[in-house]
């Protein structure tokens, strides 16, 4: 099975902590419903896990029309498996990811929907540039809930794209 290391990102231990995000480089178009930072987009998706709300979880990533105009085009540039730019391509990479954020996304729910989150801090693996976006991957969330400080794995690599950020994907939370 052609397994692309681009969905890698959203599989990766390891983070480390995540620079000022306002220092962060600015690239291209805006992302449609994006957030102003990491931690607004965080913030967001802490919400919508208490209230169980799947819709506005799915919102908080990005839509397939961006993965095939802004995020895919530009993936070559790290991963020479997203090389091939034919549409069979991106429909086969946008459909494998779909269905894996989907499925870590239900998993994250069951595993924390309806307790109520308060951010802490976001760190990552490494920001990688491309081009007219930066991902941030493998972030980890530490959340206090009920006076107990945790962390938070299932959030994949957040796509930084001229000041809005929004989810590449959700990824399979750790297990605790």
């Amino acid at each position: 099975m052609l397994l692309l290391p681009m969905l890698a990102a959203c599989n990766r231990p390891q983070p480390t902590p995540v620079p000022n995000p306002t220092a962060m480089k600015q690239f291209g178009e805006r992302l449609s419903g994006g957030y102003p930072s990491p931690e607004a987009l965080v913030d967001a998706a802490l919400r919508a896990l208490h209230q169980r709300d799947t819709t506005a979880l799915i919102r908080l990533a990005i839509t397939q029309q961006e993965f095939n105009g802004s995020i895919y085009p530009e993936m070559g540039r790290h991963y020479p498996a997203a090389r091939d730019t034919s549409q069979q391509a991106r429909e086969f990479v946008w459909e494998h990811q779909y269905l894996s954020s989907t499925k870590a996304m239900l998993k994250g729910m069951r595993a924390t929907g309806g307790m109520p989150l308060q951010l802490v801090s976001i760190r990552h693996d490494e920001r990688k540039d491309f081009g007219s976006y930066q991902l941030l991957e493998n972030p980890v969330v530490r959340v206090r809930a009920e006076g107990v400080e945790k962390e938070l794995t299932m959030f994949g690599a957040i796509v930084a794209m001229r000041g809005t950020y929004k989810l590449l994907c959700y990824r399979e939370p750790d297990a605790d």
